[in-house]
């Protein structure tokens, strides 16, 4: 149940992070108005627009955006200021996941080695005569322990960096550039 209250949490997380604005900059005036009161170096060539010290230009999305952390292709989106809460909701919520589904295939191990009977914690979720086989269910067990392994590890990477960044209040480009 704890897994499929954590998997509505990370698809609503994911669902918004992706979906929504990360802060695009829109013209305020004519590109040729601000070059007349604004120096060119505050402007972006490319969006036209008047840009913050804190904006950078995507070069995927060919846009600039506000508070420009990073462009994320898990999300296929800029993460910036409209959408950093909802990127971070996202990835703490991956991370719980993950963890999650490995401890629940530790302990479907753990039963059926110990307990040594054909029951399995985890029949319910079985749609298939097939899973009542142990040499069908537990390489299936092993692979979903270890593919969540490798996954948590840089996702786990991605949620220190992203936490110290957000404790700082700082962004992925602002971090690296200096």
């Amino acid at each position: 149940m704890v897994i499929c209250a954590v998997a509505i949490v990370l698809l609503i997380c994911f669902t918004v992070a992706s979906c929504k604005d990360p802060g695009y900059l829109k013209p305020a005036h004519s590109f040729l108005d601000l070059l007349k009161d604004v120096h060119p170096c505050e402007m972006c060539p490319d969006c036209k627009v008047l840009r913050s010290s804190r904006s950078r230009h995507c070069a995927i999305c060919r846009r600039c955006v506000e508070r420009f952390d990073h462009h994320c292709p898990w999300v296929n989106n800029c993460v910036g200021v409209g959408n950093h809460n909802a990127f971070l909701g996202f990835i703490f919520s991956l991370i719980l996941e993950l963890a999650l589904m490995i401890a629940s295939s530790v302990i479907s191990l753990k039963a059926k080695a110990f307990k040594h009977s054909d029951e399995w914690p985890m029949q319910a979720l079985c749609m298939f005569k097939v899973c009542e086989k142990t040499w069908v269910r537990d390489p299936i067990i092993i692979a979903n322990i270890v593919f969540c392994g490798m996954i948590i590890l840089p996702a786990g990477t991605l949620c220190l960096v992203q936490t110290k960044n957000y404790l700082h209040n700082k962004t992925t480009s602002e971090r690296l550039s200096r």
